[in-house]
């Protein structure tokens, strides 16, 4: 059942989702991004939040959304859910251009474990990002969390503990869940600190963080999710 929902899913990408040229394509592109990527539920709630001064969160915003970001100051677009031929990326990039906003495009993970590269390179757009800026996925739940957390302990040099507030159900995220696997990270990080005392993010990702690993020891918690502690 789950493999016909997502091929039936898929169709509906190829079919309405992928082209904005023309009055009819965005007729098409509207109606997939409302109803199939939930543009519904992102329409009233935005799920936006507060990282740091100058930094912020929220889900996948639409035109006028970014028109009120700009107008509050907010000069680039953080994209964690990367370049993408479908229509919700194509406007974005339309969006963003026609308002002199910076778009910066880095595709994450919400449900499998993540690459040291992929994380590692959230880390360098990090450090290069020019502040005001807010970051985005789909729903501003998952991919933005991991995001948020990463960005208190590289950046800001936040413990742990106060990291992991960016993962909560505050905005939607879901623990004991496939996304789980996002707070088994965190998890395993602390399970490191604890060990052998405190290691920035970075050398933890570049010398410990064993993806398949992280995969396989979730696999444990398919049950019902990850159910860890800070």
């Amino acid at each position: 059942m789950a493999e016909k929902f997502q091929a039936w899913e898929q169709s509906l990408h190829a079919k309405y989702g992928r082209r904005i040229d023309t009055l009819a394509d965005r007729r098409n592109a509207d109606w997939y991004i409302r109803w199939v990527d939930h543009g519904a539920l992102r329409a009233p709630y935005h799920n936006f939040g507060k990282v740091a001064d100058g930094v912020y969160r929220a889900n996948h915003p639409d035109h006028a959304r970014l028109v009120a970001y700009r107008d509050a100051g907010i000069s680039t677009i953080l994209n964690l859910r990367g370049k993408d031929r479908n229509a919700f990326y194509l406007y974005e990039r339309e969006s963003c251009a026609a308002l002199g906003l910076t778009l910066v495009d880095h595709a994450m993970e919400a449900r499998h474990a993540m690459s040291a590269e992929t994380l590692l390179g959230l880390l360098d757009i990090f450090e290069r990002l020019q502040r005001p800026f807010l970051m985005h996925c789909k729903s501003g739940a998952d991919r933005t969390g991991i995001a948020a957390a990463l960005w208190h302990l590289h950046i800001e040099g936040k413990p742990l503990s106060f990291a992991w507030g960016e993962m909560s159900f505050r905005y939607l995220h879901i623990q004991r869940s496939r996304t789980g696997i996002l707070d088994l990270l965190l998890y395993s990080y602390g399970e490191y600190i604890e060990r052998h005392g405190m290691t920035p993010v970075r050398s933890w990702l570049q010398t410990q963080y064993d993806p398949q690993e992280l995969s396989a020891r979730f696999a444990r918690f398919q049950d019902g999710g990850f159910r860890g502690k800070p």
